[in-house]
């Protein structure tokens, strides 16, 4: 996602992929590059939000990798807790990503309400099976 090599519909038009349309699946609204997608998208910035809320983090606006990267640096917080924190960001753009492809490729539109359990999930279960600590 940082190289900006996803085949979101602005690059396959770049490409010279012939799209019907290259906005976002998701809001219909702009078009999808991979800064829409994960961070300016509606869809994004409500579980972003969601993720900072879980984390007792200020909400931020990010619009671009490098801006979360420079707020993600900032951050004071042991080292540990850092590295989770990251891959618990790393788990929601990677489920941000999979329901934006759920929008283009399934016959029905999934539903928002699920994204933010299953990134708690699915970072629980990464964080379980790579931690040496127990934890809960």
């Amino acid at each position: 996602a940082r190289r900006d090599c996803l085949p979101t519909r602005a690059n396959l038009v770049h490409r010279g992929v012939d799209l019907e349309s290259s906005n976002c699946p998701v809001c219909h609204d702009c078009e999808e590059d991979i800064q829409h997608v994960l961070f300016r998208c509606d869809l994004a910035q409500c579980v972003l939000r969601r993720v900072c809320r879980w984390w007792n983090l200020d909400s931020q606006d990010w619009s671009s990798f490098p801006e979360w990267q420079a707020w993600f640096l900032s951050l004071r917080l042991p080292s540990k807790i850092k590295v989770i924190l990251e891959g618990v960001f790393f788990v929601a753009w990677w489920s941000i990503w999979r329901f934006r492809n759920q929008c283009v490729f399934e016959d029905h539109t999934p539903r928002h309400s699920t994204i933010f359990d299953d990134i708690v999930l699915y970072a629980f279960n990464w964080c379980h099976s790579r931690c040496n600590r127990k934890f809960s």
